[in-house]
């Protein structure tokens, strides 16, 4: 009796029942907005952000991030009205007003940022009504979970959302995929990914369920959650495996490591227990299924569902009854010998050391012996392919030193929004495409310099220095349950989003932030309900006041973003009719609305090609006026280079051509098609000068961007074994045909000869006839003509006999 009079009191001290009716209201409103976020947003590309870039297809990954945004913001704005009710202002800021207050700098930092040293204004913008997103769910989650019953029901819709996804998951790779990109075909495999359309992304987000439903297998009372857990850890499991994530084997024995210290001896073991059971039937059913999804992925066949569909029910329901069987044999024959050995001063510690001993023994022996032969085949190649010397890490220690170099030229209040898919390509150490920098706090330092960066870790670590000053009180508290899930969804998605970008999704970064609103709000759940609450006027009116201006002038941001986003979709839809003025005015309405670069970038485009149709100069000048507002907002905007180059080509302004190619050179310095431009186009310029001089000065800065061609080759050349050097880059056709004719006209014949001779073999004359020209040229300079390949050719092109003889007469009259 005496112990449930003790439990009882525990639960009365550590939740707060709301006071009134209206309190009642805003909680449940609340806490269903928040249910229908977590359960519709992810279904929209898990509002990813962070589309490619300069391809003014932005908007399909833009769009439903604004609708969010809407949504989000008009609710905030009703939240702040409930909080002019003295008590809902005391449940949400009591004793929390400092964590709230303190979020809200992330997005500040960003504000500095974009009046100090941001890349793209529009990017900027972006970042700042985003992260204003996340401060705004992390107030949703305190007052949830400042609430009686608040913190399990918002656990509970969290986990209850993530087992959706995974069922979603599933059924695409049984049925075939029926969701974009849920299932992605590579070399040999397919890899589930899920809503998240990355695989990586998707693993992070399976361990967080993974982990929290195993905790709450272990720790619930609720008999409804242990049935739930038990029914989906191995679907969660199989998932993850499915994934083929080599950061998520990694990152999963990491995170349960860390967990195991929040559990008692007892519920460490049963942890343990839990996971290896879970691992072996989810390997043991992984080869039929992964087959089945092959099998799907190319033609639905009804068969191969329904027998993937009992397997999975098989390992399940296996799973489950032996959970059940577990938490019997545990609590009844077990429970006095655990709660003797609990008592002892180091018994929290044994098993976590123990883990880590067995876990290095089981790495060691799948990486360096013939013990993973015993693995699925696709499983085996990823585990043998956990190394530091494989593509992958090298790829990414590639990224972190190019982000550094990023760092270092925008060390403050860093580069803005986007910063890295803006600059990676100028400070790229070779030729890759990754429009992230597959690490969120790097990331987040280059957009925010070392400002942003400190104010996010300063964030973060006050938040679980706070969570866990208050677990290591209130522990064995019963509802400490829910809270812990919020720890282990956040730790998990974090630790992952060390080495990937995870919280490039939107869905994401709003689960993470509500994670640790949640923490925020139940560890300090107790204090408010132990003493005496008063709220200042500072809270009282202050604080609503401050949500609601604030969450207006962002909801009326967001509707304007949206509105420009559908006059932009509606512009280029109206392209296939071609009248101008269909296309011009709503896409004016946009720019009007929200300048964003995508739609200066098609405004710009628009017009050149219009002037170029019609050689109206009020079409040039409409043109020069967009590009130039363009690179004025982001300096490095390829569409905006590309467009100007086009028009100084197309007016003979070969100078302001050769101006603006210097510029792109230098934020693209490894596209090959720019050095190839470049190169004519100062041939062009040594041809249009009659002075020797000024073509001697051409020449040599053909042949300077030569030489630079071949010194990055040669780093290429240099390269881990095992790194892929990206995007081919290479001496094209092109610029060889050029420097071998500057080399002749410096009476470089040998050089000519050389340079020119591989492409003679591999390419074909009647692609590259100026390449074959050149070639024969410089034999007959000196005397060493081939005279089968001479007659091949000129068979091929008659006319080629004259203009060879008139191109070495040129070359010998001016030697």
């Amino acid at each position: 009796m005496g112990n449930k009079t003790s439990k009882k009191s525990m639960k009365t001290s550590n939740s707060r029942p709301l006071s009134n009716d209206l309190s009642q209201y805003a909680f449940w409103i609340t806490g269903l907005f928040v249910a229908a976020f977590l359960f519709i947003a992810p279904y929209s590309k898990a509002l990813f952000n962070g589309g490619t870039r300069s391809n003014l297809t932005g908007y399909i990954f833009n769009q439903p991030i604004y609708t969010a945004m809407i949504f989000a913001f008009l609710f905030a704005f009703l939240f702040g009205l409930f909080l002019y009710a003295k008590d809902n202002a005391r449940v949400l800021f009591q004793h929390t007003s400092i964590p709230i207050l303190f979020v809200w700098l992330i997005p500040t930092t960003y504000i500095l940022t974009l009046f100090l040293s941001s890349v793209s204004v529009s990017q900027t913008i972006h970042a700042i009504v985003i992260h204003s997103m996340y401060a705004c769910f992390l107030m949703f989650a305190v007052f949830i979970t400042r609430a009686d019953r608040g913190s399990n029901l918002l656990s509970a819709t969290i986990i209850s959302a993530g087992y959706m996804i995974i069922i979603f998951g599933l059924l695409n790779w049984l049925t075939g995929p029926f969701y974009k990109d849920a299932v992605m075909l590579e070399p040999g495999r397919l890899r589930l990914t899920s809503v998240f359309q990355y695989a990586n992304s998707y693993a992070a987000f399976l361990i967080a369920i993974l982990l929290a439903t195993v905790y709450l297998l272990v720790c619930s009372r609720s008999r409804i959650v242990q049935i739930a857990a038990a029914v989906m850890v191995v679907p969660t499991f199989i998932s993850l495996i499915l994934t083929f994530s080599r950061g998520g084997l990694v990152i999963l024995p990491v995170v349960a490591f860390i967990i195991l210290f929040l559990l008692s001896f007892r519920q460490q073991l049963m942890f343990m227990i839990y996971m290896v059971v879970a691992a072996a039937l989810s390997v043991a059913v992984t080869p039929y299924l992964s087959h089945a999804g092959m099998r799907q992925y190319d033609q639905f066949q009804t068969g191969t569902f329904i027998t993937g569909c009992l397997a999975l029910l098989v390992v399940t329901i296996l799973y489950a009854g032996f959970a059940h069987l577990l938490n019997l044999i545990v609590n009844r024959r077990y429970s006095s010998w655990a709660t003797r050995l609990e008592s002892k001063r180091f018994s929290r510690f044994v098993l976590p050391i123990s883990g880590v001993l067995l876990g290095s023994t089981l790495a060691f022996m799948l990486l360096e012996t013939s013990l993973v032969r015993i693995l699925p085949v696709a499983l085996q190649q990823r585990i043998e392919n956990i190394n530091l010397d494989q593509h992958s890490v090298l790829e990414r220690a590639t990224f972190y030193r190019d982000a550094m170099k990023i760092i270092e030229d925008y060390p403050i209040f860093g580069a803005g929004g986007s910063g890295w898919s803006i600059l990676y390509e100028q400070y790229q150490n070779n030729p890759y495409t990754s429009t992230q920098a597959h690490s969120y706090f790097i990331q987040h330092w280059i957009e925010t310099g070392i400002v942003g960066f400190i104010v996010l870790l300063a964030f973060i670590a006050f938040v679980y220095y706070r969570y866990l000053r208050y677990y290591s009180r209130r522990h064995h508290d019963i509802e400490n349950t829910s809270s812990v899930v919020y720890f282990i969804v956040s730790v998990s998605i974090l630790m992952h989003s060390m080495i990937d970008f995870d919280m490039s999704y939107v869905y994401i970064g709003c689960l993470v932030f509500l994670c640790f609103g949640a923490m925020i709000g139940a560890s300090h759940v107790h204090e408010a309900s132990t003493e005496t609450l008063r709220i200042g006027s500072i809270h009282r009116w202050l604080m609503p006041t401050l949500v609601v201006i604030t969450s207006a002038v962002l909801l009326v941001t967001s509707i304007r973003f949206l509105s420009a986003s559908n006059h932009y979709v509606q512009a280029m839809r109206s392209t296939q009719g071609g009248q101008l003025t269909a296309i011009q005015t709503p896409l004016d309405q946009a720019i009007d609305l929200f300048a964003h670069s995508d739609y200066l970038a098609y405004r710009a485009r628009l017009m050149l090609d219009v002037y170029r149709q019609t050689n109206d100069e009020k079409f040039a000048e409409e043109f020069m006026g967009t590009a130039e507002k363009l690179l004025d907002r982001e300096p490095n905007h390829q569409i905006a280079l590309e467009a100007k180059l086009q028009y100084y080509l197309y007016t003979d302004r070969s100078v302001e051509a050769e101006e603006t190619l210097q510029h792109w050179l230098q934020a693209s310095p490894w596209n090959t098609q720019l050095y190839d431009r470049m190169v004519a186009l100062l041939w062009q310029l040594a041809h249009e000068s009659s002075e020797q001089s000024v073509r001697d000065k051409y020449y040599q800065q053909a042949l300077s961007y030569y030489d630079v061609i071949l010194e990055r080759i040669q780093r290429l050349a240099d390269l881990p074994e095992n790194q892929l050097p990206g995007k081919s880059f290479e001496v094209t056709p092109n610029i060889a045909s050029v420097v071998a004719q500057i080399y002749l006209a410096q009476e470089k014949y040998t050089e000519a000869r050389v340079l020119l001779e591989p492409h003679i073999e591999d390419t074909a004359s009647h692609l590259y006839p100026e390449i074959m020209r050149a070639y024969l040229v410089s034999l007959i300079l000196q005397d060493k003509l081939d005279d089968d390949l001479y007659r091949s050719f000129v068979d091929q092109y008659p006319d080629e006999a004259e203009r060879i003889e008139q191109v070495v007469a040129y070359y010998k009259h001016n030697s």
